[in-house]
């Protein structure tokens, strides 16, 4: 029923949604970010080979309304997160803090910076 590319497609996709959660375990001296990237854009590396002959089947009109489709699912997707509140009186603010050193004058000097505004 599937072809071996589409077979492979689903593995690849099957290994991303584990490897996702399995990013957060690892610990905080992990850089999960780079690593997500990394597995994101070797999927991507992989995929797209793929992905250009069965684009090129259609015309030229199906294909810009699905580039303006999918411009428009991101803006909306953009649009929707955008307005969502993640942090509330029950989970913590972000708070950055920078503490300088200068071990010639023996200057201290620190600095604070709230990422998310304060209610």
């Amino acid at each position: 029923m599937f072809s071996n590319a589409t077979r492979q497609i689903f593995c690849v996709l099957s290994e991303l949604e584990l490897d996702f959660f399995q990013t957060g375990r690892i610990g905080a001296d992990a850089p999960a970010d780079h690593i997500v990237a990394s597995i994101v854009s070797l999927t991507g590396a992989q995929s797209l080979p793929l992905f250009l002959p069965f684009a090129h089947r259609f015309g030229h009109r199906v294909l810009s309304r699905a580039v303006l489709l999918s411009a428009f699912a991101t803006v909306l997707a953009m649009a929707v997160f955008c307005t969502w509140h993640p942090f509330d009186e029950m989970h913590q603010k972000r708070l950055f803090v920078l503490h300088l050193e200068n071990v010639c004058t023996f200057l201290l000097c620190s600095q604070l910076c709230f990422r998310d505004k304060l209610h």
